[in-house]
């Protein structure tokens, strides 16, 4: 059977009136420098977040920021106005008591990068540079996506070739780290002088959790403001899908059960050959197989050469 299954964001600021939190968790906003509601650029709403080069707004610290080893997806849209050599979207990172956790950042060519630390101490850095280098004065959508143990970058909808290998020693947890989230610098929790900080105008930024958005394929960048509401997705359960571990299966395209073919019981999963394709759920026994035997099998029935 088909379920419907709703992600709440973890956060969500359309900054049209203020910098508060409107997901429903409504965390508490503090500011560093003198960010600003401005209406001089706007992508949605006449109203955006203006970071002069040193400023940010930090949410305090929240289990519904912690990553883990969950799917997860930040996104939002940027109007970069000076080439800074770090401008932090989106963080929960402080380098004072190793506090590190992860980083979503410009670099000074308008380049995403993201960073992902595993102990507070150490961590991994990882580049879309490949994607077009977003420029001065204009808007741009950019997200990272999260999908079991891969990361990948999006400006303007499409996608990365380089993907992000977020496994570190078998692990692709992160580290669950006591400093707050941070929008438009790090380092504003033990040293909150703040560090990496941009220079522009942000809006519509939104962080779920628990969910990888977008197919893991290009696509259009929103046309409307994101809003609070649940994120969504068709998610298969049970019967063909994973009889024996009962896995959430999340379909792309538009596969489906289809009970006109089928080898056992009373269906099959249809693929149509354009876009079409189920995930799992990431888990354990997903891990690298390493020297572990396996055996992976299943029956196919093709349609097309």
């Amino acid at each position: 059977t088909t379920t419907t299954v709703s992600y709440i964001p973890s956060f969500y600021a359309p900054y049209d009136s203020d910098v508060n939190d409107d997901s429903s968790y409504s965390h508490t906003s503090t500011t560093g420098g003198d960010p600003a509601i401005s209406s001089t650029q706007s992508k949605f709403g006449g109203y955006s977040l203006h970071l002069d080069g040193n400023d940010y707004v930090s949410y305090g610290n929240h289990s519904s920021f912690d990553i883990e080893d969950e799917d997860f997806t930040i996104e939002g849209w940027a109007y970069r106005t000076s080439n800074v050599t770090y401008g932090t979207l989106v963080a929960k990172w402080d380098s004072s008591g190793n506090q590190r956790s992860y980083i979503l950042r410009f670099n000074v060519n308008g380049h995403l990068y993201f960073y992902r630390s595993d102990n507070g101490n150490s961590y991994q850095e990882f580049s879309g540079n490949d994607l077009p280098a977003v420029g001065l004065n204009t808007w741009a959508h950019f997200a990272f996506v999260k999908k079991g143990r891969y990361g990948y970058f999006y400006v303007n909808g499409q996608r990365s070739t380089q993907t992000a290998d977020l496994n570190n020693g078998g692990s692709s947890a992160f580290y669950t780290s006591s400093a707050p989230l941070s929008v438009g610098a790090i380092n504003v929790y033990a040293t909150p002088t703040g560090a990496n900080y941009f220079a522009g105008y942000l809006d519509d930024i939104k962080v779920t959790k628990g969910f990888a958005k977008y197919g893991l394929t290009n696509f259009t960048p929103p046309s409307s403001a994101l809003g609070s509401s649940a994120e969504t997705a068709d998610v298969l359960k049970g019967g063909f899908e994973d009889l024996a571990r009962n896995h959430g299966v999340t379909k792309a395209g538009d596969a489906a059960i289809n009970s006109s073919v089928k080898k056992f019981g009373t269906s099959s999963m249809y693929f149509d050959g354009t876009g079409d394709y189920l995930t799992v759920s990431s888990g354990d026994e997903f891990k690298d197989f390493n020297s572990t035997e396996f055996t992976i099998e299943g029956w196919f029935y093709c349609t097309n050469d």
